[in-house]
């Protein structure tokens, strides 16, 4: 049987509409891989005279090199310096390891071994306990490189000096605490000498670094630059330690950015131990509570 077109007509009017396609799925996309995290720098000091020369020239020319990313430099310079304080215990392995270097490898491993045995000459015995201090970060590179630059526009003393003066007295501000002949902050001022050359507080990274500039200007760094030095520090194996470090860094500026991740290591009667970051005593403690906490590699195997 056939409807009639009206009725067909009528029929359509009141279909209901199409249903609509649903809308498609915004499209997510994935983020992008992240590059796998660097590998810890192996701080093992090498048990062989071929192995350390080897691994020095690794670290060398690595720090060197510019495709070696700022942000490493410091593990790297770690890993160089505990080579340098083991060979510096040791001059005969430390003259059979210089032997195995070539050009500026070995020129600047010479230099920093130096600077290294200098500055243990003016420890004047290890202790017996260890320290009441606190041990921190440091600040950024390139801040403590802007209070450097400043204080060599202001003073006339090369960033150079400034920065060895700091990594030598307190690893570049790792070190907050006061030494037992009174000196604090990060460039270690007594306090009649804060009074006289310096403004602001001594404990203050920027304040410090430019009462340094001024003190050694004063002291005659135009006319005597290791008179200047001097002043500092009454000790000729400072003075050596300080204008090595220094020529290191002028040379080579990416070296201040590996002698910047040198850490805080105190001389005792149990070896050098490294003060790790995070460390807080406010008095005095044995040397068996730190390194039955801690272990290796902070505290020499015995």
């Amino acid at each position: 049987m056939h409807l009639p077109i009206w009725s067909l007509v009528a029929c359509s009017a009141f279909q209901s509409p199409a249903p609509e396609a649903p809308a498609p799925e915004p499209v997510v996309e994935a983020p992008p891989p992240q590059p796998p995290a660097p590998e810890p720098v192996d701080l093992v000091v090498p048990d062989s005279v071929d192995a350390m020369a080897a691994r020095l020239t690794e670290l060398e020319l690595k720090i060197r090199d510019p495709e070696t990313p700022l942000e490493r430099l410091a593990d790297l310079g770690h890993a160089e310096q505990r080579i340098l304080r083991h060979l510096g215990s040791d001059p005969v392995a430390a003259k059979a390891v210089i032997a195995k270097l070539d050009g500026a490898v070995k020129a600047n491993v010479q230099r920093l071994l130096d600077a290294t045995t200098s500055m243990a000459h003016t420890v004047a015995k290890p202790r017996t306990d260890l320290p009441n201090w606190k041990i921190v970060d440091p600040l950024p590179a390139e801040e403590l490189l802007s209070y450097y630059r400043a204080s060599e526009e202001a003073h006339g003393v090369p960033w150079a000096i400034l920065a060895s003066i700091n990594l030598n007295e307190t690893r570049m501000g790792q070190l907050r605490g006061v030494s037992h002949v009174g000196a604090q902050g990060p460039m270690q001022f007594m306090p009649k000498t804060w009074a006289a050359y310096g403004t602001g507080d001594p404990t203050n990274d920027r304040d410090a670094i430019m009462a340094a500039g001024n003190y050694l200007a004063k002291m005659g760094w135009g006319k005597d630059q290791d008179r200047a030095i001097w002043h500092y520090n009454h000790s000729p194996a400072y003075v050596k330690g300080v204008k090595l470090c220094a020529e290191a860094m002028q040379e080579e500026p990416r070296m201040f950015h590996a002698m910047r991740g040198w850490k805080v290591y105190y001389r005792t009667v149990a070896g050098s131990i490294w003060l790790r970051t995070g460390y807080e005593e406010t008095e005095r403690i044995s040397i068996a509570q730190y390194c039955d906490e801690v272990g290796e590699p902070y505290c020499p195997k015995h």
